[in-house]
């Protein structure tokens, strides 16, 4: 081989090298978001989800391009956010097209305030940064009159606002590698399972401290109030949470 076809060889390395390395830049819409979603297994019916959120960071390891991370700016004012069944939106990010084997978001809570968002009296008195709203519904058969007695009971679940969502990241098939193509945007969807958050606490919920007054009691599950059943929801809620991307 002569030393001109050599360095043509090595120039075409480096140009393919680069292009490599240019294409592996080139960003991607990704649309985070959020929602709850239940399978109607509990004794428990959900109304409404309010996060409120800090600061938000991300770590992306590739296989080629090398690793992604990045952090919201402290100057970033997210406002507070109410989500329901269907996903509602956090925040847009561009992040590097590649195959990402790792993929994880750490969402760092702040207090709701009050007059942004909800007007909860008993919530505003708490460092909350995520609300989970519902009814308790309670069923009892009445053999004397042959009939179903239904009862419920309104909950509100308080996450204090020093509490943090460390979140992987998997496709709809479970698959924790993920593949960004430039070609299309993407939703990252922070999915929160109260099925199984809920789903073992219906015993120990009957037994719960009740606040309010008789014409409006509620149960508040917090770290100050009922944290039995405050410990038990947040291990599963941070247990079975992940963020879809699709």
């Amino acid at each position: 081989m002569t030393i001109k076809t050599k360095l043509v060889s090595i120039i075409l390395i480096l140009f393919i090298a680069g292009c490599q390395k240019d294409d592996l830049t080139l960003p991607v819409r990704v649309s985070l978001k959020i929602r709850y979603f239940s399978d109607y297994t509990t004794d428990f019916n959900f109304t409404e989800g309010q996060i409120s959120i800090r600061r938000i960071e991300f770590e992306g390891i590739r296989e080629t391009g090398g690793n992604v991370f990045f952090k919201t700016e402290p100057d970033i004012n997210f406002p507070a956010l109410e989500f329901r069944l269907q996903p509602e939106i956090i925040s847009d990010f561009d992040i590097p097209q590649g195959i990402y084997n790792h993929m994880r978001w750490d969402i760092y809570l702040k207090k709701i305030v009050t007059d942004e968002l909800i007007d909860d009296i008993v919530t505003d008195s708490l460092n909350t940064g995520f609300v989970i709203k519902g009814f308790y519904e309670a069923w009892m058969y009445d053999w004397e009159y042959n009939e179903v007695i239904t009862d419920s009971m309104p909950f509100i679940f308080a996450m204090d606002d020093t509490e943090q969502f460390g979140v992987r990241s998997y496709d709809v098939y479970n698959n924790s590698t993920i593949v960004l193509s430039e070609s299309k945007d993407y939703e990252a969807i922070l999915c929160i399972n109260l099925s199984y958050a809920f789903g073992s606490i219906s015993v120990s919920f009957m037994e719960a401290e009740i606040s309010g007054d008789s014409e409006h009691p509620v149960v508040i599950i917090s770290s100050s109030k009922n944290k039995d059943l405050y410990m038990k929801i947040l291990d599963r809620i941070f247990r079975n949470a992940r963020v879809i991307i699709k």
